[in-house]
């Protein structure tokens, strides 16, 4: 049996939540924890890409493809690198494109080979986003050391690697 996160004093989170009855099991908290977490970071990033048009898978997309410069990429790479699982990659690049913010090209070598690009006014909406951006990431950390982010980040890679099917492993 698991541990039980039921000691003698409401958690923080079970008093944030207003949780009348403890969490069944301590992973459960650590779990709910986390979601709670991401749920708060995220917001003040969701609004900054909705000020921009975009969503945060639209902008994982466009991220991915100024990476990789201009050849761009197919729509299955593009899903493959994405931070959150997208099953429908095609219909996020058909809402790309009909903003203008990517185009899609036909390899002239191989016709069934369409790869995706980012425009030039894609490379703009990034630029402005940049910084704020990156102002938001600084200010939500700025409570935990460097230290302190490492040994999270380092945790968080663990905690993946072992939940990660070993369809996703070979990738």
């Amino acid at each position: 049996m698991t541990a039980t996160a039921a000691d003698s004093s409401p958690s923080e989170l079970q008093q944030e939540l207003r949780k009348r009855l403890p969490f069944d099991t301590f992973e459960e908290e650590v779990f709910l924890n986390m979601w709670r977490t991401f749920d708060l970071l995220q917001n003040d990033t969701c609004k900054l890409l909705d000020e921009h048009g975009l969503t945060s898978q639209r902008y994982n997309v466009l991220r991915i493809l100024r990476g990789h410069g201009k050849p761009g990429l197919p729509a299955g790479e593009i899903a493959a690198q994405m931070v959150t699982r997208m099953p429908d990659i095609t219909r996020l690049i058909d809402r790309l494109e009909t903003d203008g913010l990517v185009k899609r090209t036909r390899s002239e070598q191989d016709r069934r080979c369409v790869r995706i690009t980012s425009t030039p006014k894609a490379a703009k909406v990034l630029a402005k986003l940049d910084e704020p951006l990156r102002t938001i990431h600084e200010q939500q950390m700025n409570r935990l050391s460097r230290t302190e982010l490492e040994q999270l980040n380092a945790m968080l890679v663990n905690l993946r690697k072992s939940n990660t099917p070993s369809s996703d492993a070979a990738e």
